[in-house]
């Protein structure tokens, strides 16, 4: 009985040739998942996303995107109407793009992106810390509603580890993340925690005031 040869065609990832062909040997830079999103007109959120998808088969690791996840994202959205009727025509419209937010940063002074991006070992990037952090510094974080103050546990170049304070719990901040919602102004700390206490109260109040507005009481 004659076996049967089994070929398993492996897929190409168009995207990366793309990549491969015009930023090569330093012929341009690579583009930034920020500037491949414009040249396609989505959110940067959606091409970030999709870019942290965990691979099949392989450990997890959120540091390397996910480029066969992008190259899939990029095809569904080819229009040729738009000029983007290949992967090459997104990478060269993307690159430009990049060219463009750097002449824009520059003209609008100093910003985060105006440090050096650190270049990981996918080729991607991810901007360096506005402030700088040290363990053992306590922070707070924008989004909170209660005066929760944390404590720098661990750092990396691209990473910060907070522990909420009186809590065993440990969380994970990109620098993503830490530029946009970390406070690390200490003096500000006292008028911060007063404020969200104060909201909170006039929460509580407005609650009781709307629990005994028709006629029950409280306590």
């Amino acid at each position: 009985m004659s076996k049967k040869e089994n070929i398993v065609e492996e897929k190409v990832n168009a995207t990366l040739e793309a990549l491969d062909k015009f930023c090569a040997e330093g012929a341009h830079e690579r583009p930034t998942l920020k500037a491949i999103a414009a040249a396609l007109e989505v959110p940067q959120q959606r091409i970030y996303s999709v870019a942290k998808q965990p691979k099949a088969g392989e450990v997890y690791d959120a540091n390397v995107y996910n480029w066969d996840a992008i190259d899939r994202f990029i095809t569904r959205r080819l229009d040729a109407d738009k000029g983007l009727a290949t992967h090459e025509d997104v990478i060269l419209k993307a690159i430009e793009m990049d060219i463009e937010f750097k002449k824009n940063d520059g003209r609008k002074g100093v910003r985060a992106t105006t440090k050096a991006d650190i270049v990981l070992s996918d080729g991607s990037s991810m901007p360096a810390r506005k402030a700088a952090l040290e363990v053992g510094q306590v922070v707070m974080l924008r989004q909170d509603k209660e005066a929760f103050k944390y404590t720098i546990v661990y750092l990396t170049d691209t990473h910060v580890v907070l522990q909420k304070e009186n809590m065993p719990t440990l969380s994970c901040y990109s620098n993503w993340t830490v530029n946009q919602k970390f406070i690390t102004d200490e003096s500000r700390f006292d008028d911060i925690c007063a404020e969200r206490e104060a909201r909170i109260q006039e929460a509580m109040a407005a609650a009781a005031n709307s629990d005994t507005s028709d006629g029950t009481v409280i306590g």
